[in-house]
């Protein structure tokens, strides 16, 4: 059997000439796997000025996703660095809003970097840019709040964002040799539109360390979203090694009561076609931002029977001043009135996946919810939750 055709789509930069080549360049070697697919939104100024920080308003990249979503993707990656100056809250909220009106996975290049260097255990960094240096002081705040340190940082001090893409390849390897200093486990290069991932293998090479480039970190992000786990050589560590991070082995199981509700060739059909890890995979992303604000790490995503991605959550217990905002509640209660009732208009079932086992809390508001299918990446080793309800003869079977 033909293996199936995974779909990438790529928000860039009106005025983004580096993108779409070096896109197609990398996945070549995966043109029977794969095939990514652009669309644009006016931007032709990378500065602090509030005219070039207005181009990133959230409706406008949102009309841009709502296009791409017209075809069947299996996930959308905003690849530009706005929300280094931003703040990664501004790509977390476009993420969360693609996913609502679109159903598919979404993340940013930014928010891809950051996955890839808390996964490499990356703490002190050189960052190059070819932005003006106030811009790079920003991004260094960013990083900062995220927890990454800059030794060193190097600016060109260009704002049009046309220009970016002009920079000889001498030039750049040169601007990303001077940023590098003894003590960094990293070079981070930040700019889309800046053609540095033509020289990220080398560099590696010469400095001994990671080059985690923008434009690669975007195209490995969507990859590693739609399930493209295939090492690709002449790009760096970041491609060059398995795509997929976490890998973890689930539990599936459902209501049994709702199982009876639907014919077996449905039931089949649908657990089939579902993408079980890629899921799993998006719930550990969450529980990695949980950690990273100090609270428990656990995360949760609902999804529709149809693929479609209804809310994500995390553990706000910490930040939220709330005992009961575990990541399952959190994604409950970030649904909604979404999650209508099988058999109603919408209401089809839906799946919650999370990245341990559900508590006894959770489990109640989880069989209240419209949630027939539970998938978890960790077992509880202090007694199942599950487990004691399953005991109550309260509804629910193992799939």
């Amino acid at each position: 059997m033909a293996e199936l055709m995974r779909r990438i789509g790529m928000l860039v930069p009106s005025s983004n000439t580096a993108v779409e080549r070096i896109a197609h360049a990398v996945c070549h070697p995966l043109s029977e796997k794969v095939s990514i697919h652009f669309t644009r939104f006016r931007v032709t100024t990378i500065s602090l000025e509030e005219e070039s920080l207005a181009q990133f308003q959230l409706e406008s990249m949102l009309a841009a996703a709502r296009l791409l979503a017209d075809a069947p993707l299996d996930a959308v990656v905003w690849n530009g660095t706005a929300g280094a100056s931003l703040g990664v809250e501004a790509d977390e909220a476009l993420c969360r809003a693609i996913e609502r009106d679109t159903g598919i996975p979404a993340s940013t290049s930014v928010l891809a970097q950051i996955d890839a260097m808390a996964g490499r255990g990356i703490r002190r960094y050189a960052l190059a840019t070819p932005y003006r240096p106030e811009v790079n002081e920003c991004i260094i705040a960013t990083f900062h709040r995220e927890g990454f340190t800059c030794l060193r940082h190097a600016a060109l001090g260009i704002s049009a964002n046309r220009a970016f893409d002009a920079v000889p390849l001498p030039r750049i390897r040169e601007h990303v040799l001077a940023a590098a200093v003894p003590g960094v486990d990293a070079v981070l290069i930040l700019c889309t539109n800046f053609p540095a991932a033509y020289l990220v293998d080398e560099l590696e090479s010469v400095l001994g360390i990671p080059i985690i480039d923008s434009t690669l970190a975007g195209i490995w992000k969507g990859l590693r979203m739609a399930g493209i786990t295939t090492p690709i050589e002449g790009w760096g560590w970041l491609l060059r090694h398995e795509a997929g991070s976490l890998r973890p082995r689930s539990k599936i199981r459902a209501g049994a009561t709702v199982r009876r509700a639907l014919s077996a060739e449905t039931t089949g059909r649908k657990e089939e076609a579902m993408d079980h890890t890629r899921f799993l995979d998006l719930a550990l992303e969450e529980a990695e931002i949980a950690r990273r604000d100090g609270c428990v790490p656990a995360g949760s995503v609902i999804v529709a029977r149809d693929g479609r991605i209804m809310s994500r959550g995390r553990n706000r217990v910490r930040t939220g001043g709330d005992q009961t905002a575990h990541s399952e509640v959190d994604a409950i209660r970030n649904a909604g009135a979404e999650l209508e009732p099988r058999g109603t208009d919408g209401g089809q079932g839906y799946i919650l996946y999370t990245s341990a086992e559900p508590s006894l809390m959770c489990l109640g508001a989880i069989l209240v919810s419209h949630i027939d299918t539970i998938v978890w990446a960790a077992s509880s080793v202090t007694g199942s939750a599950y487990d004691a309800v399953l005991s109550t003869g309260y509804g629910l079977a193992p799939l």
